[in-house]
């Protein structure tokens, strides 16, 4: 699915946020009936919670709507405590994460960790996936922030019963393809 997304991540997120003025505190690479988008949860200062969707593909604004269920009114609440702590906005939390695992990254949030916010992250690498985990609360950060990516691979890949294969923890070049 990454590889079918002609806009990256933060440009989709910067189409976003210019879309619905707020800050953007999570954001997937989607596939639908439309095609690969983009969905951008945005926390606007009023505060109401929005959706935006955003072509993959052309950078188009699909969808931009207010939510209004309960679900996602009880998200805002949780989602408006997390952003009024210390964070990385969110684009920047997807920039620190592609470049150190030189993947893309299809889903990145910020979240709650203790009394901190987190972001995370995960990455598409080749045929493997990362979580990443980026602590830090400022652009000055993010190079720190980088070199202390907490990140956790994913593998995919299952064996002929249809069970993990459990060769995650392999190096590339010992692996059999």
């Amino acid at each position: 699915m990454a590889a079918h997304a002609k806009i990256n991540m933060r440009d989709a997120i910067a189409k976003a946020v210019a879309a619905r003025s707020g800050e953007a505190a999570e954001a997937e690479l989607e596939n639908g009936a439309t095609g690969v988008y983009y969905d951008i949860t945005i926390i606007t200062k009023d505060p109401s919670i929005c959706t935006v969707q955003v072509d993959a593909n052309n950078g188009r604004i699909l969808k931009n709507v207010v939510e209004d269920s309960a679900k996602e009114i009880e998200e805002l609440h949780q989602l408006a405590a997390v952003l009024s702590m210390k964070h990385m906005p969110l684009a920047e939390i997807v920039a620190v994460a592609e470049k150190s695992t030189n993947g893309v990254v299809i889903d990145a949030s910020i979240t709650k960790s203790g009394n901190r916010a987190v972001g995370s992250a995960k990455c598409v690498v080749g045929e493997k996936t990362q979580q990443v985990q980026i602590e830090g609360d400022s652009a000055n950060r993010s190079e720190k922030s980088q070199k202390n990516a907490k990140m956790k691979s994913k593998d995919d890949e299952k064996d002929e019963d249809g069970d993990d294969d459990d060769d995650d923890d392999e190096k590339d070049g010992d692996k059999d393809k």
